[in-house]
């Protein structure tokens, strides 16, 4: 079980890292050939088919929870009932999502570009609605990839398409219309990556799945439905909150305002989903412990895992702080150092408060608490789009991301609050044996990396990457002993000497 454990995490991880790096090498491209206009308009266009997944009404994740309930039980005919019936709701949604996108994007088009650009931005819409219609039906397969814990396989494939899609695009995006050329492959990848994915899926050793239409069932459809609806409503709120920047600026100060905000606020949301792909795996751990009741364990599990993820995630944090300025302009070039010096501190705040308390939603989803979440999701996305809209113009993009961490500053300590509750625990004590660790190595980084930055100026990667291990190699010393008790410790030691063959004395 621990080696399936680990085996998913990392596949997860190894995902985010690809993603990373196809974001570093093609971002630069993408603005040379499309230029800020039409970069600005894929943004958007990104954001409304975020937007677009909230039809899905949590299926994925109760495809996933059931498929694994009864492949658990051997009860391969209700397995099967799950996924077709799942596969054929996507279906009908991926239509839905795909004529709401051509209605409303042909209305944002014509208010924006006229009539003279309505031709090619209506082939665009097309395109991308083909995306939308497959890439339903393909959640369902990746609810199904992991209800039978083949992350690895699901992951390998999304990292094969991405890498084949990004070479292609490298190479070729210049050789028509940027924008379009970008749309086709990006659509086309889609559909094969669903091709692949229901062959792979078909194979005995990943399941054995095919799609049939005599095994939908209404009461399987109903059973879902309930189960996700919670997940639903917090869904909705989290991705409004998070893609209703992007849509702000564009329609208040224009596409060409875009990527000054969301190529930072790209970068930055890997760090979530980092935490989101470690924390993921202990949601059945704390379920389990709780319906043994055993309260102490949960604690102490919560406890230690909350404080390795802290000591991990805020070091990310403040180092993106001090260094993205100098990372933008070596990257991007100069003129996107000063915007991105002024909104990196508000969006590396906004999206990594959160993780103060980082398995805050696990904890409540496996006790059955977040119905919480859903009641605060909400309000916090409705307090984002209008504070958002109030301080876009005198503000900018900077008024955008106030707009964005005010809720956050609100609602986060009460999430705290009511987990802490639940777990028996002050507020204090958590903070002082979960966050307080880090903090002493954390003000060193600050030292460290802000006297080199003053010093170095930070010229080139080489100068960038200095202060990255510097800065790490001087956090970890401390955080080894103001973050790990002794037993720690040793057992880290007796590791570095398994893996490099070192012995003492």
């Amino acid at each position: 079980m621990h080696r399936t454990l680990l085996s998913n995490i990392g596949s997860n991880l190894s995902l985010l890292v690809v993603r990373v790096c196809i974001t570093f090498v093609m971002t630069p491209l993408y603005l040379r050939v499309l230029g800020k206009q039409d970069y600005g308009i894929w943004e958007i266009l990104t954001v409304l088919i975020g937007y677009m997944g909230i039809l899905d009404i949590g299926i994925k994740p109760t495809v996933g929870r059931y498929i694994s309930k009864y492949a658990a039980l051997n009860d391969l005919a209700e397995v099967r009932r799950v996924f077709s019936t799942a596969c054929l709701f996507m279906f009908c949604m991926g239509i839905l999502s795909a004529a709401l996108l051509l209605i409303s994007g042909h209305v944002w088009f014509v208010f924006f570009a006229g009539d003279n650009a309505e031709p090619r931005y209506i082939l665009l819409l097309s395109l991308v609605a083909i995306n939308l219609v497959v890439r339903f039906p393909y959640l369902a397969i990746e609810g199904a990839f992991e209800g039978f814990q083949k992350y690895t396989t699901k992951n390998l494939l999304s990292i094969v398409m991405a890498v084949s899609m990004s070479v292609l695009l490298y190479y070729y995006i210049d050789l028509y219309d940027g924008l379009l050329m970008l749309a086709t492959l990006s659509s086309s990848f889609t559909v094969i990556k669903y091709f692949v994915g229901t062959a792979l899926l078909r194979m005995p050793r990943n399941g054995g799945l095919t799609f049939s239409l005599a095994d939908c069932s209404w009461r399987v459809f109903r059973r879902s439905l309930v189960f996700g609806t919670k997940s639903f409503i917090q869904g909705i709120a989290s991705r409004v909150q998070i893609g209703s920047d992007r849509v702000i600026i564009g329609l208040f100060l224009g596409p060409a305002a875009v990527p000054a905000y969301s190529i930072p606020a790209n970068l930055i949301s890997h760090f979530r989903n980092i935490g989101w792909t470690i924390t993921d795996a202990f949601m059945p751990l704390f379920s389990s412990l709780d319906a043994r009741n055993e309260q102490d364990a949960l604690r102490r599990v919560y406890l230690k895992a909350s404080r390795f993820c802290i000591g991990m995630l805020l070091p990310i944090s403040i180092g993106t702080i001090l260094l993205g300025g100098p990372f933008m302009a070596i990257w991007l070039g100069n003129g996107f150092r000063e915007d991105a010096e002024k909104i990196i501190p508000l969006l590396v705040t906004i999206t990594m408060l959160p993780f103060i308390n980082p398995f805050s939603t696990r904890y409540l989803t496996a006790v059955g608490r977040h119905g919480l979440l859903a009641k605060l999701y909400p309000v916090a996305a409705v307090m984002t789009i209008l504070l958002s809209i109030l301080f876009v113009k005198p503000l900018g993009i900077v008024g955008v991301a106030l707009g964005a961490l005010i809720p956050t500053l609100i609602i986060t300590p009460i999430i705290l609050t009511q987990c802490c509750k639940g777990l028996g625990l002050t507020v204090y004590d958590y903070l002082r044996r979960s966050l307080y660790p880090s903090l002493p190595p954390s003000l060193v980084l600050i030292l460290v990396v802000s006297a080199y930055r003053k010093y170095s100026g930070l010229p080139s990667f080489p100068y960038l990457l200095a202060a990255v291990v510097l800065g790490a190699v001087c956090y970890l010393a401390v955080f080894a002993f103001t973050g790990l008790r002794q037993d720690e410790r040793r057992w880290m030691l007796a590791i570095a000497r398994k893996f490099t063959g070192w012995q003492a004395g």
